[in-house]
């Protein structure tokens, strides 16, 4: 705990570094780096407010925005330029919608909300509310959130639109919309400072818990016994789909399950079905824990950096993301989707840049053993069995 949080404390140093010396020489400033810092005033508004202006003039007809945009404020490259053309000619054209992947959309209204609260200029405000719409327009009757929406094919990315209407947790991308819908409806900072009025609160509830109601329905079911959820499903179905040619229908351990699991137990008075499938998801992680492996990382025979998964005497526990829907078996996978046993029989760049393995789940486990009594009591106290 004390290490992660000097390596907070640090990396919070580092951003706010980076954004005093970019007032003074134009470095490259991102705005996904901003948001994570709470405290704009400590940071030169000679940054602050072009970065939200540019986001204005990329913000889509329907309020939504494209994906994974650092809205930096240094002379953009040749590729880059041409890139944002497109978007603008998306825009003009009244083509192309949005996305919430990799925190598409969610990240722009947080950070015009944190912008509207430091200046008080309504055109900040005015773009927060109409992304908000979008969120909520978005939504499917079933409660679930697609990737992209709408998912035009002859405006995305032919790989994407194979994918983009699914239901999506890949990335926490619908736990993103609705933790941001959940604070709405609870009127918590910043989002209090929108002066958002009693009806789109009450929209916000409404669709949050229609998401809830998905989520129960998406939790993969083996004959009676839940057990954890995929990356994303079919819009019609709920049945688990593959998304990019490695990411196939699988269980998922060390990614968004561990992220679901925590949204339900954020609700402050769940159901019974809510309790059951906590429970159930815990205990799966429980019984699917990886024992005596460790990640190392290292320096491979190319001199590059890599990554390796070995036995290991230590008691930590790790789990694998994906896990095979019918024997809940550990595994990997390559572009070509056949699922391998080690993550040295996958590519290099692939074992490098995804987290295949973690002990992320442990914490999830041990709020389960905090929270769960207590929520036990009050079903008792509601005469509920």
């Amino acid at each position: 705990m004390f290490r992660k949080y000097v390596i907070t404390l640090l990396s919070l140093f580092f951003v706010i570094a980076a954004f005093a010396q970019s007032g003074r020489n134009s470095k490259i400033v991102s705005f996904k780096q901003l948001t994570k810092v709470e405290d704009y005033s400590r940071l030169p508004e000679a940054s602050i407010c072009p970065i939200a202006d540019t986001i204005l003039a990329y913000q889509f007809p329907n309020g939504g925005w494209p994906l994974d945009q650092h809205w930096e404020l240094s002379v953009l490259s040749e590729e880059d330029a041409e890139r944002r053309a497109g978007f603008r000619k998306a825009i003009r054209d009244n083509e192309a919608g949005g996305t919430i992947q990799d925190g598409a959309t969610t990240l722009e209204i947080f950070y015009l909300t944190k912008v509207f609260q430091k200046t008080g200029d309504t055109r900040y405000q005015e773009a927060a509310l109409r992304g908000i719409e979008y969120l909520l327009n978005m939504q499917y009757q079933n409660g679930g959130w697609p990737l992209c929406w709408p998912a035009k094919t002859g405006v995305l990315d032919q790989e994407v639109a194979a994918y983009a209407e699914y239901i999506t947790f890949n990335g926490d991308a619908m736990i993103n919309v609705m933790q941001l819908l959940k604070n709405i409806y609870e009127n918590k900072p910043p989002y209090n400072l929108l002066n958002l009025d009693e009806s789109l609160r009450a929209r916000s509830m409404a669709a949050f818990y229609k998401g809830v109601l998905c989520i129960l329905d998406c939790q993969v079911k083996r004959g009676d016994q839940l057990t954890v959820w995929a990356q994303q499903y079919h819009q019609e179905t709920l049945q688990p789909m593959k998304a990019r040619g490695f990411e196939v229908p699988a269980l998922t351990g060390c990614g968004e399950t561990v992220r679901i699991l925590s949204l339900l137990m954020d609700i402050q008075e769940p159901s019974k079905r809510v309790l059951e499938s906590v429970t159930a998801g815990v205990h799966w992680l429980e019984k699917n824990a990886i024992r005596h492996k460790k990640v190392l990382h290292y320096v491979n025979r190319d001199g590059l950096r890599d990554v390796k998964v070995s036995d290991s005497r230590d008691t930590t526990l790790v789990w694998n993301r994906f896990y095979d829907i019918e024997t809940d078996r550990p595994f990997f996978s390559d572009y070509d989707g056949i699922q391998r046993e080690s993550i040295n029989d996958i590519s290099y760049d692939l074992r490098n840049n995804y987290e295949w393995i973690s002990g992320t789940p442990d914490a999830v486990i041990k709020r389960y053993y905090r929270w769960i009594p207590g929520m036990r009591k009050r079903l008792r106290e509601l005469n509920i069995q």
